[in-house]
């Protein structure tokens, strides 16, 4: 199974599916959306797979995984940082 495959596996298993995606790229400061897209998230099976898809994207927007954008930032520069020490290796 490729990676595109692997991704459209995890996906068709998410709570969101189906859901308007403006839901989950809510306007700024858009609180009804966010807290909407969280309470999905909450009780969704795949949400780690969905987080580490938007780390690895490098998501700078949208709700992934249950994470804001802001949220997602730190966990970016830790995926980054381990990809560059993966490599030196």
């Amino acid at each position: 199974m490729n990676e595109q495959e692997d991704t459209q596996e995890w996906m068709s298993w998410a709570r969101c599916q189906g859901m308007d995606p403006d839901i989950f790229f809510p306007e700024v400061h858009d609180d009804v959306s966010t807290r909407l897209a969280r309470a999905t998230c909450s009780a969704c099976p795949v949400k780690p797979q969905c987080l580490g898809y938007g780390v690895s994207l490098g998501a700078k927007y949208g709700v992934w995984g249950g994470h804001s954008p802001r949220e997602l930032r730190p966990l970016r520069r830790r995926y980054l940082a381990e990809q560059r020490k993966a490599r030196k290796l």
